[in-house]
């Protein structure tokens, strides 16, 4: 018997194939591909055109789509450290832009796009908004005014 040529077919129908040619399907695992669609297969083993005795068994590495990492959450950690913790998951620091904060310690991270946890494609690009510290007020010149004046907003 030889093993059909199944790689690039639906799973399904490559199962299908498989059990139609007298053979079984053995162990099915999946693996990221950027060229293979999601879901399809993108090898067996033994491969197609092999010779096998009725009834082996054809393994199926079946994908699972685009490989993806997570981006790390890195709200609160500072912009030195949060660079680090985004490049070493494979991704690049997008825009860094500069927000003051009542809550984040200047220098620290007050939010990110995408946020922790999403799932995107190595190489994306991480944007952050970075705290100036305590925001300011400008405080009004009421010298010379009475007390019930300089108390009205």
């Amino acid at each position: 018997m030889q093993v059909p040529d199944v790689t690039g077919q639906a799973r399904a129908a490559a199962e299908s194939a498989i059990t139609g040619a007298g053979l079984t399907v053995g162990t099915v695992t999946q693996q990221w591909s950027d060229a293979v669609s999601t879901g399809n297969v993108i090898s067996t083993d033994p491969v197609g055109g092999t010779q096998v005795h009725p009834g082996s068994a054809v393994n199926l590495v079946v994908s699972t789509g685009p490989c993806q990492v997570t981006v790390p959450d890195v709200t609160g950690l500072s912009q030195a450290v949060a660079k680090r913790a985004i490049t070493s998951a494979g991704l690049t620091v997008g825009t860094v832009t500069q927000q003051c904060s009542d809550a984040v310690w200047a220098g620290s991270v007050i939010s990110q796009s995408p946020v922790g946890g999403t799932q995107v494609n190595p190489g994306s690009a991480v944007n952050l908004v970075v705290s100036t510290g305590l925001c300011q007020v400008t405080v009004p010149d009421v010298t010379g005014q009475s007390q019930a004046a300089a108390a009205r907003p």
